[in-house]
């Protein structure tokens, strides 16, 4: 079995906390950053329809936009803390092989640079910054020190 060099996997490992702390970050703006609307905006936004994003189960009143911004925003931080333990998990396994490695982290690479790509044309904030990290280790991850 190939020995995988310890440069990869403590780009993975540091990669896999980066997500954790992405995730971290999210969350704690989320709960600590809210802006305080006119109640003639806040009424907007509630009353904003959302057919695009969502479809109401049958017998019941469609969420309000503002409810599809908080439950996308909470999903992104837990796909950051699901990428993390995924992939702390997999370095953890004894079988763990150099092809492993780079075929995670190169997955990891392209699912959270497209995040990025997201973050910042949509998004583009503080935490976009510290998400840009995320890809990056991985990506530096997955190429070989050969």
């Amino acid at each position: 079995m190939n020995t995988i060099p310890a440069r990869q996997v403590w780009l993975f490992q540091f990669g896999c906390w980066v997500a954790f702390a992405v995730a971290a970050l999210h969350v704690a703006i989320f709960l600590t950053g809210r802006v305080d609307l006119p109640p003639h905006a806040q009424l907007g936004l509630a009353l904003m329809p959302v057919r695009p994003y969502a479809i109401a189960v049958p017998g019941t009143a469609p969420p309000a936009f503002m409810g599809i911004v908080s439950a996308l925003s909470l999903t992104f931080a837990l796909t950051f803390v699901t990428i993390g333990a995924a992939g702390l998990a997999i370095v953890r396994r004894y079988d763990f092989t150099p092809r492993l490695l780079r075929a995670v982290a190169g997955t990891f690479a392209l699912g959270t640079g497209l995040m990025l790509i997201v973050s910042i044309t949509l998004a583009f904030s503080l935490q976009t910054f510290v998400l840009a990290l995320v890809p990056i280790c991985f990506g530096l991850a997955c190429v070989p020190e050969e």
